[in-house]
Order: C-alpha cells, then structure tokens, then sequence
C-alpha cells in the first residue's frame, strides 16, 4: 500500500512512452496522459472542459512492456501514487506538475480493443511472497471516569 494519495485516472497518451535506463540499469518510461473532462455548462449541455494533462512514471519490466504495448493517442488506464513534483529552471522560475508513481498500467476497451501477450516472468525478479503479518491480540478499551457535570 502506498503512502500517499492513490488515484486512477484513464486518459489518452499524449505522446510516444520515452524509455531510458538509469545507471544501474533498471527501466524507467515516462508517460503523459491527456485527461479530457466533460462538464454541464449552464444550459445543461455536456461541453468539453479544459485538458489535464498527468506525467506518469512506470518502472522496470512495467516500463518495457508500456513501451512495447502503447503508442500515442492510446487510451489507456493508471492507477498510483500522486505526487506533486516541481524544479526551479535556469532563471529561478519554478515549475510545478502532477506526476503518477504508476502500480498498474492497462488499455481502456471502451473505444477499442485489446490483445493480451502473457509475458514469462524471469525467476530471478519474482516477487517475493509477502510475509503473513503478526496477529496481535486485540485490547479492549478502557475508559476513563468522566466527571460529570452539574447545571443549577
């Protein structure tokens, strides 16, 4: 579970995934959905609102397989960890964006359809069973006395 604000967004990719590898050699693919809400304006119309765009970070095996799998204009789904991140350019002016610690990527069918290619899972980077956690005996509350209070 993760610490922060876990959010699921579906938007289409407003560009192609960016694949790099860090120093240490693990995958990271930077993604940038376009979220394109639609709101009632005063005459009870749907209007297209303005364009949000998300940057989304996805790491190791994940990146390679969003590189593999989805092009631009795709509409896909993320869930993660939202994060505000922002940097401070060469003029001193900051820069702030929303990003996605992505957990879990996948193709939205609702204007498409979707081939899924199981991929074998290389034995050495398998997930670890997580361990059971320690039953703790529960504790009933105890209350304290309360003073009460006289009206006159």
């Amino acid at each position: 579970m993760l610490n922060g604000i876990e959010t699921t967004i579906v938007g289409n990719l407003g560009d192609t995934p960016e694949l790099r590898f860090t120093p240490a050699g693990l995958a990271v693919c930077n993604i940038t959905i376009a979220v394109n809400p639609r709101v009632r304006n005063k005459k009870n119309e749907w209007v297209q609102s303005e364009t949000i765009w998300v940057r989304c970070a996805v790491w190791r095996d994940e990146a390679e397989n969003v590189a593999e799998s989805f092009s631009k204009g795709d509409r896909i789904m993320i869930a993660g960890e939202l994060k505000m991140k922002s940097w401070t350019d060469d003029d001193g002016v900051v820069t702030s964006y929303l990003e996605i610690a992505a957990r879990e990527i996948g193709a939205s069918v609702k204007f498409a359809t979707a081939t899924v290619n199981r991929l074998e899972r290389k034995s050495d980077e398998e997930e670890p069973e997580p361990e059971p956690e320690e039953e703790k005996p529960l504790k009933r509350p105890t209350r304290k006395p309360t003073s009460r209070r006289t009206t006159k």
